[in-house]
């Protein structure tokens, strides 16, 4: 989750170097989601696939802050979105 998300990262500040400045903050939203799902990897993977939502196990020790960086990433992905369909 790490990997991905530092790949992520950097294909959003190469979109950013293009100029392509509200599909890079998506993109680097998506990459902040995957950072909090390196808290509590399992259940991240859980919710993720529509067929096992009944499936999760015991959160760890540092979900709640796993969350809370989901949440940060959702935010900052929803202006990305936002801003790309508002200022073409």
């Amino acid at each position: 989750m790490l990997a991905v998300s530092g790949v992520l990262a950097d294909h959003a500040f190469q979109l950013w170097s293009r100029g392509k400045s509200f599909q890079s903050v998506e993109l680097f939203g998506i990459s902040i989601c995957c950072l909090g799902g390196c808290f509590d990897p399992v259940n991240w993977m859980w919710i993720c696939l529509p067929f096992t939502r009944n499936h999760i196990t015991e959160p760890g020790r540092f979900a709640k802050a796993g969350w809370i960086i989901i949440g940060l990433g959702w935010l900052v992905f929803v202006v990305g979105m936002i801003g790309k369909y508002v200022h073409p």
